[in-house]
């Protein structure tokens, strides 16, 4: 148990925070991203208004002001850088009818006219005002007569997004392997109060049945002393009825308990499923008859399971009581042991008397948990039985669900 708890903590914890990060390196690429393309599509377009050529710079290029460069007029920083690639751009003006007008390439030192006219009418005929062709970054202009395209090669400013974007990543995965780690070796003081209230409880609960134990056979003891004694057989026998349950429930406490430790009272071995529920329907079906309910089977045979023999005809019988307590005289109980891959499936269906719903089925594992309190306690029952049948699967690496198909039926499955 301390231990499932410890790894949920680690789990949930390394998913948040890998969550996080993800969240955080996604927001600061896009951004990044969104930047880049921001100030590509600015310069693009200026080169599109001024007939795709950069303003001419002044030739004192003398834009001192109070310590600052200041660009003349309206003239963007961005024209101002001092690498020459970060700016290499060439255009091409076309025809409506996509004949080729001129060709300049001329801020471009590695584009031949051939390259720049096909690179044109690739663009052209993706029918987008604006977007990617390899690493260039393009946009048309158009008027009456013809339509320009301006491709900006954009190589060096991609390079740096995707440094940047892996150079991200790296810094993040380290980061969440070095947080993981740490949460690793402090996870157990993270739920340290947890583990010591949660041991505490069971120690109690383990001493508590122990010490009922003594009391309630003397109980018993007396009981069969002053019976000749007494007259009022109805009394005995109500007192004998609930020391008997009391002392069922001080089992079943205990046994839950030492099942919920690791199950430390599962001792695994292989033998035949097939027989052992067999040899538990036979009494339960007699059952079953006597409450007025049909109970029928489907057990597949020759089906072996490498667990604790006695746990497991404890959690057939489980499923078969519980199924028998609540089903209504005249309805119906389908038990069913079958394989489905590696694992030997445990299933009991049965109709109830009481309407089903998720928040039912969500709490029939609760310890004390009853779906119809007053039918299960007519019954003898106390609420723990589930609970022990979910201990029984989970201590044998198993998983168990509960599900209403329906308003009046109840189905349980255990897979081993």
């Amino acid at each position: 148990m301390i231990a499932r708890l410890k790894r949920k903590v680690i789990v949930l914890t390394a998913a948040s925070l890998f969550a996080l990060l993800v969240l955080i390196v996604s927001f600061m690429n896009i951004i990044s991203y969104v930047t880049f393309i921001n100030e590509s599509d600015d310069m693009l377009k200026r080169l599109s208004e001024s007939g795709g050529r950069l303003p001419e710079m002044p030739e004192d290029r003398d834009f001192m002001r109070d310590g600052k460069i200041e660009p003349p007029g309206d003239m963007p920083r961005f024209f101002l850088k001092d690498n020459e690639g970060d700016r290499q751009y060439f255009t091409v003006v076309l025809t409506k009818d996509n004949d080729i007008v001129r060709i300049d390439t001329g801020k471009h030192n590695s584009v031949t006219s051939d390259e720049a006219a096909e690179y044109a009418k690739t663009a052209v005929s993706a029918n987008n005002e604006k977007g990617f062709i390899g690493n260039y970054r393009y946009m048309i202009s158009s008027n009456d007569e013809n339509r320009m395209i301006v491709m900006l090669d954009c190589t060096s400013k991609l390079v740096s997004f995707k440094n940047f974007l892996l150079s991200s990543i790296i810094v993040s995965f380290i980061g969440f392997i070095v947080v993981t780690a740490i949460i690793v070796i402090i996870s157990g003081r993270i739920i340290r109060p947890i583990a010591e209230s949660y041991t505490k409880q069971k120690r109690f609960i383990t001493d508590a049945s122990h010490e009922l134990r003594t009391p309630l056979a003397i109980i018993n003891a007396n009981i069969d002393i002053i019976e000749d004694e007494v007259s009022d057989r109805e009394s005995i026998n109500d007192i004998r009825a609930q020391t008997e349950r009391l002392k069922n429930l001080t089992e079943d406490l205990v046994t839950l308990s030492r099942m919920e430790e690791g199950g430390a009272a599962i001792v695994k071995e292989p033998f035949s499923a097939s027989e052992a529920v067999g040899d538990i329907l036979t009494g339960f079906k007699t059952l079953a008859e006597k409450s007025g309910a049909r109970l029928t089977s489907a057990i597949e045979p020759d089906l072996t399971l490498n667990g604790d023999k006695k746990a497991f005809s404890k959690l057939v019988s489980i499923f078969l009581d519980n199924a028998i307590k609540y089903t209504p005289d005249g309805g119906s109980i389908e038990f069913s042991l079958s394989k489905q891959g590696k694992s030997v499936v445990v299933s009991c269906k049965n109709t109830t008397e009481g309407e089903m719903n998720a928040e039912t089925t969500a709490r029939v594992f609760d310890r004390f948990y009853r779906a119809d309190a007053s039918r299960n306690s007519a019954s003898g029952g106390h609420g723990i039985g589930l609970s022990i049948a979910k201990a029984i699967v989970e201590a044998h690496g198993g998983k168990i669900t509960a599900s209403a198909p329906d308003e009046h039926t109840f189905f349980i499955t255990a897979s081993l």
